[in-house]
């Protein structure tokens, strides 16, 4: 079941914060300020010790059309962030792919055991990383200056917003 692989993926992150930047139809000259508004927030947040008390990890989902070499630059900019010397360095970045390499194929049991290639079918990713945003104890998300505002990320606050104290945090931001 994928809430048995959601519990085997975010359990060992602790209190995490996700954030989910869907870089669909971002115009390319403003990637550059988008990063930074992006790095930015996550500094702010994640050294406020009244919102990110506790948090270690910072998971990264991003949806951009493959093949467009300028949104993989920007991710890897932002990633950047996250290694030694860099703004977000006390953080670890992590994500869908990230963890499950850290289980083995049998550890997810998505498909009663048989889960060869779940994670290479794109529904299965998106919803995992769906339900992986909406436990997160903060969730960040692109506005509509620096990428697309999807049904994803609308069903995901909807579900933060109506969550009775499920959430030892529930914090909801918005970059960019």
């Amino acid at each position: 079941a994928l809430g048995h692989s959601l519990s085997k993926l975010t359990a060992p992150l602790g209190p995490y914060l996700v954030v989910h930047w869907n870089l669909a139809k971002t115009p390319l000259d403003v990637l550059p300020a988008c990063v930074d508004a992006l790095v930015d927030t996550l500094d702010t947040l994640l050294h406020d010790e009244s919102l990110a008390g506790g948090v270690t990890a910072v998971w990264l989902s991003a949806d951009y059309p493959r093949g467009t070499e300028a949104y993989a630059l920007a991710l890897e900019s932002a990633r950047g962030a996250f290694l030694p010397g860099g703004e977000l360095a006390g953080w670890r970045l992590t994500g869908l792919k990230e963890e499950s390499a850290r289980l083995d194929a049998a550890a997810l049991e998505l498909d009663g055991g048989d889960d060869d290639g779940a994670l290479e079918d794109s529904g299965v990713v998106d919803i995992l990383e769906k339900m992986v945003a909406m436990k997160a104890a903060l969730f960040v998300s692109n506005s509509k200056r620096c990428g697309r505002v999807s049904a994803a990320t609308r069903q995901i606050v909807d579900h933060r917003t109506n969550t009775d104290g499920d959430l030892p945090r529930n914090v909801v931001n918005v970059y960019g």
